[in-house]
Order: C-alpha cells, then structure tokens, then sequence
C-alpha cells in the first residue's frame, strides 16, 4: 500500500482540525447569543411592565392625593354642618377641585343618601347608594378604595371610582367622597406607552379579569369582563408566579411572546407586557448566517496558506534524507550548505547531519589527548567529542576512570578540610568554655547576693502584708454597713413612688371631671340658644361654668405633667440607689477576697524564703564544681593545637593533584 506524503498528511490534518474549531466555537457563540436574547427578552418585558405600572401609579396617586385633600377639607367643614344645610358651598368645592380632564365626577354622599356632586348632577332618589361597591369599600378600609370598571349612568361612559371615608376632626363619620375616572384616559396612557415601547400590553385584576386591551372586543361592557384566558394557555399561571417571572407562550394571534407582569401599587390592578420571540429568532439567523460566512471564508484563506506552509517546511526534509543515504554508503564528508533551514527543527537536524560526517574521525585523537592527562596527574580531563554507536562504550570507561579517581582524590581533600575545621572549632570551644567558665563562676558568685538580698526584701514584705490583711478587713465591714444603708433607702423610694402615682390618679380623675363640665355647660349653652331671650341669663352663666372648667382642666393637665416629671425622676433615683447597693455588694466581696488572698500571699512568702535558704547551698557547691572545669578546657586547647599541625602537612601532599 503506498503511503501518503508528510504534507498532504499535514494539510489535511489541519484542515480538519479547524473546522473542528470553527464549528465548536460558531455552535458556542450561537448558544451564547440564545441565552443572550433570551435575557435580554425578558429583562425589557420586566421594564416595560414596570415602567407601564409607574406610570398608572403615578396617574392613580395623584388622584389619590387630590381625594384625600378634598375627605380632610370636607371633614373640617362638615365638624358642626349637616351637609343639606350647605349643599351649594360644597358643590362649588368640589367644582373647583374637578378640573383635571380624567376626573369625570366628584361627589360627596351622606349616609342618610345625601348627594352633593361636582357638576349639579342627582341620582335618582330612589337609589340605595349605600350599596354601590364603592360605599361598600371605602367604609370597610381606612384607606382609599379603588373599584372594578363600571358604566357610569349620568354619562355611560366606563369609569373606576376612587373613594374615602370623611372623618371630622372629633372623628365622626360624615360620609363618603368619591372620584370618578374614565377607564378609557387610562387606556390612552397605556397604549401610548406601549406604543413607544415597541410593545404590546394590557391591565387586569388580580381574579385575571381583564380591564384596559388594546382591542375594543375585550374590554368590560354591560355583559360583564373577559377572563385573561381568552389571550393564551399561561396567562393564569403567570398571576401566581413569583416577582419578575417571564414566561413564554402563544397569544390569542397565535405567535410566541414573552410575557410578564407587575402589579399596580394602591389597587388590585396589574399590567401584563409582550416581547415578540420572533426577534430572539431574529437574532439567532442573522448570527448563523454571519457564522457560515466566517467558517468558509477561514477554511479558503487557511486552505491556501496551507499548502504555501507546507511546502516550505517539508523539502528540507527531503534534503535530509539524501544526506543520510550518503552517510549509510560511507560518505562521511558531506556538503549541508544548501539545505534550508526554515525553523530551529530543521536547523537541528542538519547540525546533526554535520556533527555525524565531522566528529568521527576526531575520536582517536580525543582519546591520546585524555590519556596524556591522566599520566601527568591531570585528572580534569574528559573526552570533548560526542561518542555514538559501539565508541560510547570507551566514553563511558574513560569518564569512569576519571570520575573515580577525582572522586577518591576530592574526599581526601574534602575530609582534610572538615578535619582542619573541626580542629579549628575544638580549639575555639576550648577556649570559650575556660571563658565561660569563669564567667559563669562570677555570675554565681552574684546570683548568691541577689538571693540573700531578696529573703530579706520577703520578709520586709510579709510585714506589709499583715499590715494590708487589716486594712481589708476594716473595708469589708465599711462596704456590708454601706449596703444596709442602701437597702434602706430603696424600700423608701419604692413608698414615695406608691404615693406619687395615686396623686397622679386622683388628678387624672379631676381632669376628667372638668372634661364633663365642660361638655355639660356646652349642652347648656345649646339649650339656653334654643329658649330664645328667656334663657340668656343661662347661658352667660354656663359660658363662665364652661371657661372655668377649661381652665380648671389646663391646670390640672399642668399639675399632672409636674408629677409625671417628679414620678421618673423619682423612678431614676431608685434605679441609681439600686445601682449603688449592688455595687457595695460587690465592694464587699472584692474586700473579702483581697482580705482572704493577703493571708495566703503571707504564707507563700514564708514558703519561699525557706526555698531561697536552700538555692544560696545549692549555688555555693556549683561554684566550687566550675573551679574543675577549667583546668579540663586549658588541657583540651593544647592538645588541639597538635592535631591542627599535623592536617597541614598532608594537606601540602594532596594539593599536587589537579582535580
């Protein structure tokens, strides 16, 4: 079978190889690019319905905070006026706060069926406005009650009714206001939206009845609400998924979308968003098709510098192999100088050629050269040619016989040395261990003095000691009597406390008292008005029964205030008073435990001044046993000072060879 050529091996290897690469690294980046889109689909869903739901909250805010205004406004007013006894001022009112064009209607219904409107419009008499979804909800919440779409009857147009309670400022219940909105401003503003978003979206409510669409065949009419159903399979799903959850399903148009929802801050409302997946599909095409594109214009362009590449790194090898027929024939002698040589490889295989044809008839004379060497005691001497084939054999056995006797010649030397300096170091040792030695003698010879001056500065401290052992004593009875004292002056904060607040009690009693007072003058007041001329009399008396009633309460209030104040001072003093007992306490047990812990100090002290007493006879016969070891190291110095004399000698002999 005949074999292929190096290079078409090569081309063809590396062709594949690459487009292995290429096609790795084109289905990558496609992947890479569908996740991309695919977040980038859902990361604008989650925007546009977070920008869609801002912007109705903002709308219903607005409205919100104007409603609540008008409920404050109108509490105020209403505190002592029935509202049919000031029908007009209130319709003017609520005129003059109706002058946004989303706000269809403002109105203000008692709860005896009273209607005061914006714009003079009445509902019929005989309607029950207390069972209107908005009435229901505003008077079951504190806060603003947002409805369901309905028709509006004075103009039939669709609305959503904002409603308060109003609340006088004695917190009575007067009534309901209520705002109407057109759904259909609402509309607008999310179909404009929507529209510069590139998007499509619509509102429902959180039973997924839908609200706002931009088709006018989904939005709530007499017949009642279209369910979010009617748009797709996972509309439903989505409203019980958690925050920012896209999914992607089919519309009621049949195409694919990304969907997600946010819901409206205030309300039970939410807004549902549409991304088209036909744009991630979009994105992946355009980036297959700039793939193929790469991969073919690689594969031409790579193809083509192939086989330039090729061509120049294989015809030296040829060479080399005509070269190597010649050597096998016998011809050592051969010429390299018109091999190319590419590349560092190539290079090194016609050096190799060369040292082949020059280096062999080298080997004999190499050898003598070695030998010579060796018989005039030069032993650095090793074969300088590269010996191949069965001639290694006499390399080896030459660097053998040199390394050996280097070897044997370099231990000696070695050995000489360590010798010499191990002398060195016992001569130096000897010499500092007869200096050490009478050092350490007269650092006993202090150490002695030191111990008997401290046995005497001991018992100097024992007498401070018993002195101290008194003195805590004395503290410790101080601190117990000082914590009696204290315990005594708690129990009597404790009982002023106790009173105080049945002062405060009796006061508060008083207040309320001068509270009844005032009501009852302000109910005769009232009266004496309702009797005409006959009963004037009265009510200048009850006018002054009222006045000293209030002021009767402001001076209790003050009273009051003053004995609160007095009450938490009190409760802080008995707080420190407790702090102070609970630290003499601890006073007195820190007493007691220096007491305890001067007597066992005491005692160590005599324990070690009878230990110190035993180191002093310890430390005289050390001295008298360091007085025989100097004598050992001057003897040590003298008989080092012999062996260092002796290593020179053969260390002159072994220095005449060369190694």
């Amino acid at each position: 079978m005949k074999k292929k050529t190096i290079s078409s091996q090569l081309k063809r290897t590396f062709i594949l190889f690459m487009m292995l690469i290429l096609a790795i690294s084109t289905i990558s980046r496609i992947i890479t690019i569908l996740f991309d889109s695919v977040d980038v689909a859902e990361t604008i869903s989650n925007g546009n319905a977070r920008l869609l739901s801002a912007n109705i909250e903002g709308e219903l805010l607005e409205n919100k905070s104007l409603l609540n205004a008008i409920s404050i406004q109108l509490g105020a007013w209403l505190e002592w006026i029935a509202i049919p006894d000031d029908e007009k001022s209130i319709e003017n009112s609520l005129k003059a706060q109706a002058i946004d064009e989303d706000v269809t209607l403002i109105y203000l219904v008692g709860h005896n069926n009273e209607f005061v409107s914006s714009n003079g419009w009445r509902p019929d008499p005989n309607l029950d406005l207390s069972t209107r979804e908005w009435y229901v909800g505003a008077q079951n919440t504190d806060d603003i009650y947002v409805t369901q779409p309905y028709t509006d009857n004075a103009t039939g147009d669709l609305i959503i009714s904002l409603s308060k309670k109003v609340i006088s400022s004695s917190g009575k219940n007067i009534g309901i206001v209520v705002m109407d909105i057109r759904l259909n401003d609402i509309r607008n503003i999310i179909l404009d939206l929507a529209q510069k978003e590139e998007t499509m979206a619509f509102m429902i409510d959180n039973k997924g009845n839908i609200i706002i669409h931009p088709d006018e065949s989904f939005m709530p009419n007499d017949a009642g609400m279209t369910s979010v159903d009617t748009q797709g399979d996972n509309y439903m799903s989505l409203l019980e998924a958690p925050a920012n959850t896209v999914l992607l399903t089919k519309n009621i148009d049949n195409k694919l979308y990304y969907i997600a929802t946010d819901d409206i801050s205030g309300s039970n409302f939410k807004i549902i968003t549409h991304y088209p997946a036909q744009h991630v599909w979009d994105d992946i095409q355009f980036e297959m098709f700039t793939c193929l594109i790469i991969v073919l214009f690689s594969i031409t362009i790579v193809s083509i510098a192939m086989n330039k590449v090729v061509e120049k790194y294989t015809s030296p090898i040829s060479d080399v192999v005509t070269a190597l027929d010649q050597i096998k024939n016998g011809n050592l002698t051969i010429q390299t100088e018109n091999i190319k040589k590419p590349n560092k490889e190539i290079e090194n295989l016609v050096s190799s050629l060369e040292v082949v044809s020059n280096t062999i008839t080298s080997y004999i004379t190499d050898i003598d050269e070695v030998l010579d060497s060796f018989s005039n005691g030069n032993f650095t001497k090793v074969p300088s040619q590269t010996y191949i084939g069965d001639f290694s054999k006499i390399k080896v056995s030459l660097n053998n016989i040199s390394t050996k006797l280097k070897y044997l010649i370099f231990n000696t030397q070695q050995s000489t040395k360590e010798v010499t300096s191990a002398v060195d170091h016992i001569a130096g040792s000897a010499q500092n261990l007869a200096n050490l030695t009478l050092e350490q003698s007269s650092l006993i010879l202090n150490f002695k003095q030191d111990t008997v001056q401290v046995s005497n500065d001991i018992i100097n401290i024992i007498e401070d000691i018993n002195q101290n052992y008194i003195t805590a004593e004395d503290m410790s009875n101080k601190a117990v009597g000082g914590k009696q004292i204290g315990s005594e002056l708690v129990h009597s904060i404790h009982a002023i406390t106790t009173s105080i607040r049945d002062m405060a009690e009796v006061i508060h009693s008083i207040e309320e008292i001068a509270s009844q007072t005032n009501l009852l003058a302000l109910n005769a007041a009232i009266e004496s008005a309702r009797a005409g001329e006959s009963g004037k009399g009265f009510a200048i008396v009850a006018g002054e029964i009222r006045d000293l009633s209030i002021k009767t309460s402001e001076i209790v209030k003050n009273v009051f205030d003053m004995i609160q104040e007095n009450l938490s001072n009190i409760e802080q003093g008995e707080h420190m008073v407790e702090v102070t007992v609970n630290s003499l306490a601890n006073i007195a047990l820190a007493s007691n435990q220096t007491r305890d812990m001067s007597k066992q100090v005491s005692e160590n002290a005599l324990t070690q001044k009878d230990a110190l007493q035993r180191i002093i006879l310890n430390v005289e016969k050390l001295e008298a046993e360091m007085s025989k070891n100097t004598g050992i190291s001057e003897e040590n110095l003298d008989i080092s000072e012999n062996l260092e004399q002796l290593l020179q000698n053969l260390k002159s002999q072994i220095e005449q060879f060369i190694i």
